[in-house]
């Protein structure tokens, strides 16, 4: 299995290489952003990391632990600039913080992480196919097919938390993790207002990259429908989720890109729209975890 891992991650890594040099000269508009477009993405990058930032923040406070918000956000820096990266590196550093710091128990963390993840997937697939179901009533019969997808992700997704655990620790290692992350999912639940909340800043969360994506179109002097712009950051939520990649680098772009041709904008402005999202918001993320590392140090030592 591992082996196949590595092995779609590099099919996917020399594609993404191979497009960014046929696009290449379609890249040189970054040269020539305005001021206007830069703060745009400079105060949406800041927004998605207060975003993801919070969802920590209210996760490790059901546990009674405080973190002070140059932890939160700081650690919403580095998972985000690394993940987008590798999987889980980000991830790892933030339980690892987390337990030498405030003796948070990594399987809690695990456990939560897949909770919030679940959710996260659950809204993703719920607005997708409402986007879709509302496309198709104004005559957009090929959103037809995406609202059926969306429906079927959506039900695998309940059906999955209705399944003995049993039955899914059979699966090895991946059965073992959503084991615990359904199990933490029914105790979320259970506490309405923490699901409720989690919920909320995921819905916030896919409007906030929707935007970043209608503003990459503006910054390549592309049209892209906000429509579009939210179901590319739907289909986002799932490939990040992938269990056969180690890194999304190129997933996103191709599989975006490919989104984008079905609807009729085109592959090539599919994967540039997500390659300059990429660009632009890792850079400021590595930013802002390059200060945020000092931060949460002299945090923990106090």
């Amino acid at each position: 299995m591992k082996w196949l891992r590595v092995l779609f991650t590099i099919v996917f890594l020399v594609c993404f290489g191979l497009f960014i040099f046929k696009f290449r000269e379609n890249l040189y508009v970054l040269k020539e952003i305005s001021l206007l477009q830069g703060l745009g993405f400079f105060f949406l990058s800041i927004i998605t990391l207060l975003i993801n930032g919070s969802k920590l923040k209210i996760i490790v406070e059901s546990f009674q632990i405080r973190l002070k918000f140059r932890e939160w956000f700081g650690l919403s820096a580095i998972t985000l600039s690394l993940n987008s990266l590798v999987f889980k590196s980000g991830s790892i550093i933030n339980a690892t913080y987390l337990k030498k710091k405030h003796d948070f128990p990594y399987m809690s963390y695990v456990g939560t992480l897949g909770g919030d993840q679940l959710i996260n997937l659950g809204v993703h697939a719920g607005v997708g196919f409402i986007i879709s179901i509302l496309m198709v009533a104004q005559g957009a019969w090929k959103w037809g097919y995406l609202a059926s997808a969306f429906f079927i992700l959506g039900t695998a997704l309940f059906l999955l938390t209705k399944m003995p655990f049993p039955k899914i620790r059979q699966w090895g290692r991946i059965g073992e993790s959503l084991d615990r992350a359904i199990q933490t999912l029914k105790t979320l639940f259970k506490e309405g207002r923490l699901f409720r909340h989690l919920s909320l800043l995921s819905v916030s969360l896919l409007v906030v990259i929707s935007i970043r994506f209608v503003l990459a179109s503006k910054v390549l002097h592309m049209e892209m429908p906000w429509s579009h712009c939210l179901i590319f950051t739907v289909a986002l939520a799932f490939v990040r989720n992938l269990p056969m990649l180690q890194s999304d680098v190129g997933s996103r772009e191709l599989v975006i890109g490919f989104l984008a041709s079905y609807l009729g904008d085109g592959l090539k402005e599919g994967f540039l729209i997500t390659a300059v999202d990429r660009i632009i918001v890792v850079f400021w993320c590595f930013v802002f975890a390059g200060f945020s590392h000092k931060m949460i140090r002299e945090s923990g030592e106090r």
